[in-house]
């Protein structure tokens, strides 16, 4: 089954750099992102792990626009930077290109017993239950992939778009190789709503900008 929620991502994180990395959510930015990661891509503002402060909702990312799209670029260049294979191509081409399978469904988010002292990054509910994968959702990427009835997630851009997004679409960052584009943008309030199908706010902007750079 399928459950999309803020208490998996938090464990996660807690997982991936408390256990993994062996190190405490104030030193996660100066000891993993920043040597491993950001300083490799030529960051410029400071990405963090710690976006509202070291505490109950360590893990949310705050990551300037210029930055994000240099995130972007990376996983454009299949893991390369200027020569430099930062993360391993087989990887970087997997993470964009693997969605969850139509055939696993989205749980029925009926409660049930949780890891003693589990926290959250955001959402509070119990159970919680947030979305569907529609069949487009791969290693913390979004697809433009088809869910089980066949529609297209963003049915007016590329089938190899794919893109990453935060607070309903108002955030996000998304990536058109077959055009060779990064697009990265913040705070846009008109794109609330982004996903699966042909009216999303999110659809419509990438329909533009796919207009204007094939336009003859």
């Amino acid at each position: 089954m399928f459950d999309y929620n803020d208490w998996q991502m938090a464990l996660f994180g807690d997982t991936l750099f408390l256990k993994a990395y062996g190190v405490k959510w104030e030193d996660v930015d100066d000891a993993v992102l920043h040597p491993k990661l950001t300083d490799l891509i030529q960051c410029q503002d400071d990405p963090t792990f710690n976006a509202f402060g070291v505490g109950e909702r360590s893990g949310r990312f705050a990551i300037s626009v210029r930055d994000f799209a240099r995130f972007g670029l990376l996983y454009l260049r299949k893991g390369n930077w200027n020569g430099k294979q930062i993360i391993n191509e087989k990887y970087a081409v997997m993470a964009v290109s693997d969605p969850v399978p139509n055939s696993i469904p989205r749980t029925k988010g009926i409660e049930a017993e949780m890891i003693p002292d589990q926290r959250t990054i955001g959402s509070k509910r119990v159970p919680d239950n947030q979305g569907e994968h529609f069949g487009s959702y791969s290693w913390l990427w979004w697809l433009n992939g088809t869910d089980a009835s066949g529609k297209r997630m963003w049915a007016d851009a590329p089938a190899d778009t794919y893109g990453a997004f935060g607070h309903g679409g108002i955030r996000g960052m998304f990536v058109i190789p077959s055009l060779d584009i990064v697009v990265s943008y913040n705070d846009a309030e008109n794109l609330e709503g982004w996903v699966n199908g042909s009216e999303s706010p999110l659809n419509k902007a990438m329909k533009i900008i796919v207009e204007a750079v094939t336009e003859k």
